[in-house]
This record gives structure tokens, C-alpha cells and sequence, in this order.
């Protein structure tokens, strides 16, 4: 259970968000072919595991608003914005950086002991030591040739995360002059203008291969769309959502209503590029005579800027749905097994995220599966524990080394993709602000 005003106590409710994005993103990465079911079926049952990468935008929701917790409740009790920003960052990189350097050793021996694994077959990456050094640096996520290095290629939102701590220093500049709305606003218009300039600019291709980039030694920056603008709005989505639980502000009705969950979610697949990408391809026809009809040669551009808001309603169905839970929460709810059981799952979630990759090599490169629904199904029910057990494995061995370890209580932690921190966030000073 929550206090609002203490904040002595971990969100259980948020604890089950991260579970749940966390083993979203483990099943999206689970192979699942099957030769034995007409095409056009199998993908449409396998449509949820594809969306499976949207658990990314559902943590830096949740890390917006673990991150602005601390400030939010200062801001409600009237203290003002100050920073503490050497200690942040002190505690940040303590609490992150170590569970990091460490999966990426990991990777590395996987990769070097199992082989490069498939989804890298067709990619080709700078130079170990410039993939290394980019990673270390954390700003791998912004080239065009690392962001799926190392063997792992969940660790392009780590440095993504790292990015968006330094957006935050703009967001509480702003957060102290204006209102949440406005602000809320002005974050959506940068990123909404990032993800069409982007996508316009980069053609038809899911990731864009015509886009422009800036070569700098060994290192290609051009992976636009993984820069942290992309998903700025999402993350002041979750700090607006602390705000709120403070008590600093109040959120009208509907942002805690399941039916907004569903009327942002149901838009939000309908616009998806999976969808979109694969329903282009059955109705080509249909779509050059729209094409036609309008003036234009080809509507795939069109349809590559209209995937692009796919990310924003599912930020803004986990907005509203974060705000239900905790809300939920406090009136009782959530003290079946179940809801425990997936809080357990969020306190390693951070470990879930890190290693899960490198576990899913190794188990494909032992067994012999094969294809068809019966494998599928079967990697599913062995990949999926084994990911489970080394997340275990790995926080017990790495992870909890680097917790606060003065911190006793279940409180909010402060940052997306890691299980507990009780660290403070920091809040911006009047000498501070520009």
C-alpha cells in the first residue's frame, strides 16, 4: 500500500506495470514461427507478441513518473524546486551503470561462446572497440551501427534513459515558470514534430534507411527515431502522472477511466507499422487509388508519419492506466497472489531487462526446436522460466549490490528499467533554472 504524503511505501501497482512490460518485451523477443499454420492466420494470432517492443514506451512512462516523484511531493507541500544534481547523478550511475557494464560482459561471452545471434546476421557493426566504447558512453542508441551491438539489443534503451534524465533538467525549468498543461503541451509538440520530420525524411522503410546521418570516425550518428525526443512526451507523461498522486495537481475524471485505456489503446493498433505495414501490403491496390485520388504517387510515407502515433496513444493509454492502478491501490485493490507474485517479477525487472536477451540466445543455440505452433509453444514454456531464473540469478549476484541499501521500505524507484532505488530526484534551485 501507498502513503500519498509520507511516500514511506512502494507502489505495488507500479511494481506490476514494470512486471508486465518486462515480460512483454521477454515474449516480443521469444522466436515464434510456425510452417504449420496458413500465414495470414498465424500472424494475427501472433499480433500481441509482436507488439511486444511497446513495453519500452510503458517503462519510460513509469520512469517519468518515479523519476519526478520526490519533486512532485516537494512541489505539493509547497517547498519549491531545488537541485541536487551532483548526487543525482552520483546515485544514478552507482545504481545503473555497474548491472550494466556487467550484462554487457555477459553478452560478450555469450556472443563469443554461442555465436552472433540471428536477428544480427544481416547487420554489421563498427569495430568491437568503437561498439564497446559507444555502449560505455552510453549514446549508442543515437548511431546508426550500435544500437544493436554487443550481442544485445535491449540495451539501446539504457543510454536512451540516461538522455532523458537530461531532458528532465529542462522539463523542471519549465515545470517552474509554467503549468503542467502547457508543458505537458510543449513536450508533445517537440516530440511529435521529432517523429514526423524523422520519418518523413527517412522514406518508406521501417527504420527509415534513407535518412540523413552525421559520420564521425568509425561511429555513423543517423538512428534518429531512437533519440530521447522521440519519447520526451512519454516520459512527462509519467511526471505529470506523480504530480498528480502528490497531490500537486489534479487530473480531470478521464484520465482514470478504463474506457480512455481503451479508446487511446484500440487507435493505437490500428495505427501500429505492424499492422499498418501488413495490411499495405493486402489492399496495395486500394491504397494507390487513395494515392490516386488525392494527387500523390505513393502513400507510404504517409503511412510511415501515421504509424509514428502509435507510440503517443499507447504512452497516453499508460498514462491513464498508471493513474487507475495507483488510484485502485490505495483503495484496497491488488493483495491477491497474483498481483505479489507479478510485484516480485518488477523488484528484477531491471535484471529481467538486462540479461533476458543473451539467455534467449543460449537456450535457442542448445535446443532444437524447429518450427510450427507445438515449438512455439514449447519455447515459450522453456525460454521464458530460464529468463526468469538468470534475471533471479543475476540481481542476487549483481543487482542488489547496488541498491540503496539505507532504504527499508517498499518506496517508488527512480528510473524505468530497474526493480528499486530509493534515491532522490533531483529539483531544480531559482539559481538553476536558466
Amino acid at each position: 500500500m501507498s502513503d500519498r504524503s509520507s511516500g514511506s511505501s512502494r507502489l505495488l501497482s507500479v511494481d506490476i506495470l514494470r512486471a508486465l512490460a518486462a515480460m512483454w518485451v521477454v515474449v516480443h523477443h521469444v522466436p515464434f514461427l510456425a510452417d504449420d499454420v496458413p500465414r495470414e492466420l498465424w500472424f494475427w494470432l501472433s499480433v500481441p507478441l509482436r507488439f511486444g517492443y511497446c513495453g519500452v514506451t510503458l517503462f519510460l512512462v513509469l520512469s517519468g513518473f518515479c523519476i519526478h516523484l520526490t519533486v512532485a511531493r516537494r512541489m505539493a507541500q509547497g517547498e519549491g524546486v531545488r537541485a541536487e544534481w551532483g548526487r543525482f547523478w552520483k546515485r544514478r550511475i552507482w545504481r545503473l551503470y555497474p548491472p550494466y557494464v556487467a550484462a554487457i560482459m555477459v553478452s560478450l561471452i555469450v556472443t563469443y561462446l554461442v555465436g552472433t545471434p540471428a536477428y544480427l546476421e544481416e547487420y554489421h557493426p563498427p569495430p568491437l572497440a568503437w561498439d564497446l566504447l559507444a555502449h560505455l558512453l552510453m549514446i549508442h542508441n543515437l548511431l546508426a551501427d550500435c544500437w544493436l551491438g554487443l550481442g544485445n539489443m535491449a540495451f539501446w534503451s539504457l543510454g536512451l534513459e540516461e538522455q532523458l534524465y537530461g531532458l528532465y533538467a529542462v522539463y523542471l525549468a519549465l515545470r517552474r515558470r509554467l503549468p503542467a498543461p502547457p508543458v505537458l503541451a510543449m513536450t508533445g509538440v517537440v516530440s511529435i514534430a521529432w517523429v514526423i520530420g524523422v520519418r518523413w525524411l527517412g522514406g518508406p522503410q521501417d527504420w527509415g534507411a534513407n535518412r540523413p546521418s552525421l559520420t564521425i570516425g568509425e561511429l555513423q550518428f543517423g538512428q534518429w527515431m531512437m533519440w530521447p525526443f522521440t519519447w520526451w512526451f512519454a516520459w512527462t507523461l509519467g511526471a505529470v502522472a506523480a504530480e498528480a498522486y502528490s497531490g500537486a495537481i489534479r487530473l480531470p475524471r478521464w484520465c482514470f477511466s478504463y474506457r480512455i485505456v481503451i479508446a487511446f489503446a484500440l487507435p493505437a493498433i490500428a495505427m501500429n507499422r505492424i499492422i499498418l505495414n501488413h495490411v499495405s501490403v493486402l489492399y496495395s491496390g486500394t491504397f494507390d487509388r487513395i494515392a490516386s485520388a488525392v494527387g500523390v504517387a505513393s502513400m507510404d510515407r504517409y503511412l510511415v508519419v501515421l504509424c509514428g502515433f502509435s507510440d503517443f496513444l499507447v504512452a497516453a493509454a499508460t498514462f491513464v492506466l498508471l493513474n487507475r492502478w495507483i488510484r485502485d491501490e490505495g483503495a484496497g485493490a491488488f493483495r491477491s497472489r497474483l498481483p505479489r507474485t507479478l510485484g516480485a517479477i518488477g523488484l528484477m525487472s531491471y535484471s529481467l531487462y538486462l540479461i533476458h536477451m543473451p539467455v534467449l540466445h543460449v537456450v535457442e543455440g542448445l535446443a532444437t526446436f524447429g518450427s510450427g505452433v507445438f515449438a512455439t509453444l514449447l519455447r515459450f514454456l522453456v525460454m521464458v522460466p530460464c529468463c526468469l531464473a538468470a534475471s533471479a540469478c543475476f540481481y542476487l549476484a549483481v543487482e542488489r549490490h547496488f541498491l540503496n541499501t539505507k532504504a527499508k521500505t517498499r518506496t517508488p524507484m527512480a528510473a524505468s528499467l530497474e526493480p528499486r532505488d530509493t534515491s532522490a530526484p533531483p529539483t531544480v534551485p531559482a539559481e538553476a533554472a536558466p
